[in-house]
């Protein structure tokens, strides 16, 4: 009796599903790298987009941040770096950098003096004024040294990466829907004196 014969020049294709879902989870993974030098228009934003990293670099060297030993390792801080998607956005740097939310650089308070954090507590009363001692304030994952408490839920703060003092205050309750939880809305200023 005579085989089939198979065909081994065609195999079978995945499904368009299959497919589909394969580019997308290759653009997620691709999506936090800037795009190839070849991708961009023009020779000017080439140009634009080499002096970014030159300076994104030479700021990262003056900050004794270590030169990327490989290609690799390149491409990943590109692809993390807040002050280089800033840099390519049109940006400049601060001249000192700024203070952190949630482990990434908070350009926006210091660039509007105004912010809006989301996590606040201090640590006094609490089982990390062993750790951290009773003076501090947590916002967004930072420690700030408490300055002076005017009143209840507001504190006067400052960061050795915010110059000057910093009002913190709870300006408001939001309930969630469907639930009879509360949490504070929280407020973030620069501090002038004679100002409430």
């Amino acid at each position: 009796m005579k085989k089939p014969r198979i065909s081994t020049d065609r195999m079978p294709r995945p499904s368009i599903a299959v497919r589909k879902a394969e580019r997308e989870k290759a653009i997620e993974r691709w999506s936090h790298v800037p795009p190839p030098l070849h991708m961009v228009d023009t020779i000017e934003n080439r140009y634009r987009i080499l002096d970014c990293i030159l300076v994104w670099l030479m700021i990262c060297e003056q900050n004794g941040r270590k030169f990327p030993e490989d290609l690799t390792r390149l491409r990943i801080e590109m692809g993390h770096s807040a002050l280089l998607r800033r840099l390519m956005a049109g940006k400049n740097p601060l001249p000192e950098p700024p203070p952190k939310s949630f482990s990434y650089p908070w350009y926006e308070l210091i660039e509007n003096g105004f912010a809006n954090p989301v996590d606040v507590w201090e640590t006094k009363g609490t089982r990390d004024a062993a750790t951290y001692g009773d003076d501090w304030l947590f916002i967004n994952q930072s420690r700030w040294p408490i300055v002076r408490r005017p009143k209840k839920d507001e504190w006067i703060v400052k960061n050795i990466r915010a110059p000057g003092l910093w009002r913190v205050w709870c300006s408001g309750v939001r309930t969630f829907e469907g639930s009879a939880a509360e949490s504070k809305r929280w407020s973030m200023e620069k501090f002038k004196e004679g100002k409430k």
